[in-house]
């Protein structure tokens, strides 16, 4: 019974190896150890329990703090949004005509040029755009957050987390604005069949409940809002001692972009020669690959992943936050210094 109830988990699931997890967990204790330099005649326990307690309050008193400057966080987004569009003569339609042309970029060269036979391969691509769009563009903005911010953040009771915060939650209003071109855009030219973008086993599950279909996609959002803003607290952090980090982001995103099952689909994985290390590469230890087909899943197949693998992404994105704020945290006073 216990086998037939993992066979059915995984068969619903995006992908849970049983070895990822415990590799996620490993890299979240050796992250809090490496952050550990005032607690070193702990022992390795007491190590990690002082960092977890100290940390967390820090956290909580940050996390009250943007809420009470929540009136200015909305200021600050409103006014990225407004910049990022002036003088141009479309304006905010950008936020929809951007994901429309990158999508028809790939599936020009793909499906004209490359051959690539996947019916229906637009809305395919751009279900899978637009949460890397979003993911992509904010830790590239918010990487260069607190430089750019420099005289925000030497105002005396400015709480510096709220810079990477706007990067997030600006690209955030234009994710959402561009799920208004998705459903139909989905719904008018079709999707491909699961089987396609899954793989046969993935897709034996039946089409999901509706609410839960919206229930899945919110806790989808929470989480790949937790991994990219404790990406971007650490990124901002970083970039501030060493200005080189924007650049590498950049690059390193591009190739993020290309491991990632966005152009192609999981299945094509499954069925091309392609070396194992890899594979597990691009999907088993890519937390952006869960992402991706999530969107998959309920955008095109009608399929909410499962509640336990929903459960282990939202551990692991907290636990990506939480190293974030604590990497963030320690560089926090050099920040009016620096910039």
């Amino acid at each position: 019974m216990p086998a037939e109830l993992i066979a059915s988990a995984q068969r619903q699931s995006v992908f849970i190896p049983p070895s990822a997890l415990p590799l996620i967990w490993l890299l979240g204790a050796l992250g809090l150890l490496y952050t550990a330099g005032q607690f070193e005649h702990y022992s390795t326990i007491q190590t990690l329990i002082s960092i977890w307690l100290a940390g967390k309050n820090r956290m909580i008193g940050s996390i009250v703090s943007i809420y009470r400057h929540r009136a200015l966080v909305g200021a600050l987004v409103s006014r990225e949004l407004k910049a990022r569009y002036r003088s141009s003569l479309l304006g905010m339609l950008w936020s929809f005509i951007n994901p429309l042309l990158l999508m028809a970029v790939y599936a020009t060269v793909f499906m004209v040029f490359l051959r690539f036979g996947m019916p229906k391969y637009a809305s395919f691509l751009l279900a899978g755009l637009l949460p890397w769009i979003w993911f992509s563009s904010s830790i590239n903005d918010a990487a260069v957050s607190i430089v750019s911010g420099g005289n925000l953040i030497k105002k005396v009771m400015f709480p510096a987390e709220i810079l990477p915060l706007v990067s997030v939650l600006t690209n955030l209003v234009h994710y959402l604005l561009s799920l208004a071109i998705l459903i139909p855009f989905v719904a008018i030219y079709g999707a491909p069949k699961p089987e396609q973008i899954l793989g046969p086993t993935l897709a034996e599950s039946a089409p999901s409940n509706p609410i839960w279909l919206v229930a899945s996609f919110l806790l989808v959002m929470i989480i790949q809002f937790l991994f990219t803003y404790g990406l971007a607290l650490a990124l901002a952090a970083l970039t501030v001692h060493l200005r080189d980090i924007q650049h590498i982001v950049l690059n390193l995103t591009t190739l993020w972009f290309f491991g990632s099952p966005i152009i192609y689909p999981v299945a094509q994985l499954s069925s091309t020669k392609v070396p194992t290390l890899l594979k597990r590469l691009a999907v088993d230890y890519n937390p952006i690959a869960y992402l991706v087909v999530a969107h998959h899943k309920i955008f095109l197949c009608r399929i909410a992943p499962s509640f336990m693998v929903l459960m282990a992404m939202l551990g692991a994105a907290f636990v990506v936050f939480y190293l974030g704020y604590l990497v963030f945290d320690k560089f926090r006073d050099s920040f009016a210094e620096e910039v």
